[in-house]
């Protein structure tokens, strides 16, 4: 049976945390407001979840993985960047948010069970494929009310 150790997964927490803000900083915070400002809320998580795939695929190659997985890996960040733009949309843009996403989206992975030994990103793929499919049909992110990223002068 999986054991989580309290401390190793407050060890995770800090480090997949500390990554999350570099990362979501850049994504979330500079590419996704820069591609919104043009594309709609689906447009540009498509295309910030394309780069962040892109982003990966060196240093999975590295670790040997092999061209199957990293496609389903890749395709599962796209999913994963669909819910994190939503979450974002949501939360009236907050950057915190999307770093706890991430955070837990690595420190879940790191955690269950051994260190990710059972992690299959093709399964993982079939769970988000209709999370994202939903949120596309509910609108994709499109804000509620005011749309800031909209309204600026191009």
């Amino acid at each position: 049976m999986p054991q989580i150790a309290l401390g190793q997964a407050m060890f995770f927490f800090a480090a997949f945390f500390v990554g999350a803000i570099g990362e979501e900083l850049g994504w979330q915070g500079y590419l996704y407001p820069a591609l919104r400002a043009r594309l709609s809320a689906l447009g540009a998580a498509l295309v910030v979840g394309v780069v962040w795939a892109l982003w990966h695929v060196i240093p999975f190659d590295q670790l040997g993985r092999g061209a199957d997985w990293i496609l389903w890996h890749s395709l599962s960040a796209v999913a994963l960047r669909i819910v994190i733009v939503w979450l974002f949309e949501k939360t009236a843009g907050s950057i915190l948010v999307a770093v706890l996403f991430h955070t837990m989206i690595n420190v879940s992975w790191a955690l269950f069970p051994n260190a990710g030994s059972y992690y299959d990103p093709f399964v993982t793929f079939l769970i988000l494929l209709p999370t994202a499919g939903l949120i596309v049909l509910q609108g994709g992110g499109q804000p509620d009310i005011h749309d800031p990223y909209r309204s600026r002068p191009a």
